[in-house]
């Protein structure tokens, strides 16, 4: 299936790629195309369409885009990669990828990864989950629907808004607890502390 905040960033990987890249693609040909996992045989022309995958992983807990693998899950390799790749041609791509990621509003920070297989290189786009509780491309907000990346319906958005306002709620209370626990048992200390010089005073 086919800017605004900060700069995204990414690393450029080579040959093989990370470890856990070329774990998480051999994986990813195994189960399929899913909520966290994009096939693209290729980048796509229009990069508004890289833009939109982007967008819609980062809204619904991150993913993996693997250009270079046919929606069935065989691989293709990357055309514009194929052959014996040159560092420039590695670093052109990655410099699109990342002027696709700049699209999206809030900003997302992939990660670009190269792995060589033996039947062309694949790109790994990784996607982290977002922070904020929705991402948009233009003025439309999207999310993942199984093995598709969609706009997303207002009273979707307007779920996605609450979800978020509960878990950071939900974490600023657990904060809260702590420090109160931590005061507690502060001035229980300080409280023993003083009890013990008052015992060491009247035994004298």
């Amino acid at each position: 299936m086919r800017g605004c905040g900060m700069d995204t960033g990414s690393s450029l990987g080579a040959g093989n790629g990370a470890p856990e890249v070329r774990d998480s693609l051999a994986a990813a040909l195994q189960t399929g195309e899913g909520q966290q996992v994009e096939f693209m045989a290729c980048l796509p022309d229009n990069r508004r369409e890289l833009t939109r995958e982007i967008a819609a992983l980062a809204t619904c807990g991150g993913g993996t885009i693997y250009l270079g693998v046919d929606d069935d899950g065989s691989l293709c390799g990357e055309p514009q990669l194929a052959g014996t790749p040159s560092l420039p041609a590695m670093d052109n791509m990655r410099e699109t990828i990342l002027g696709a990621a700049r699209a999206v509003c809030p900003a997302v920070r992939v990660v670009v990864e190269f792995v060589t297989q033996a039947d062309g290189v694949v790109v790994a786009v990784v996607v982290p989950p977002g922070a904020e509780p929705i991402y948009y491309h233009g003025s439309k907000p999207y999310i993942r629907d199984g093995s598709r990346s969609r706009p997303a319906e207002p009273e979707e958005v307007k779920e996605l808004h609450y979800e978020h306002f509960t878990r950071v709620q939900a974490a600023a209370t657990g904060t809260a607890q702590e420090a109160a626990a931590e005061r507690n048992r502060v001035l229980t200390r300080a409280a023993v502390g003083a009890l013990d010089v008052l015992t060491e005073l009247d035994a004298t």
